[in-house]
């Protein structure tokens, strides 16, 4: 889905330039279907755990299918 909605950065192939620090989130539907997702990289800092775009990456999304057929509930 990210390939046909989203940018390159959120793709599975640039987050696992990351891993074990990434987090993927998925957003869902009632249904349990994959409407959208973003990631998130996650370190420690003071002992605090801090998340931010993973390193050399300009935007992280969310992206998201759109199905309502209004322009106002699209928005």
């Amino acid at each position: 889905m990210a390939r046909q909605q989203g940018v390159i950065f959120n793709q599975l192939d640039w987050s696992r330039a990351f891993e074990p620090h990434v987090r993927r989130v998925g957003l869902y539907d009632r249904a349990g279907a994959l409407q959208g997702a973003f990631c998130v990289y996650e370190e420690r800092r003071l002992g605090l755990r801090v998340l931010r775009n993973p390193p050399y990456t300009r935007e992280v999304g969310p992206f998201y299918v759109s199905r309502a057929q209004n322009a106002a509930a699209r928005t």
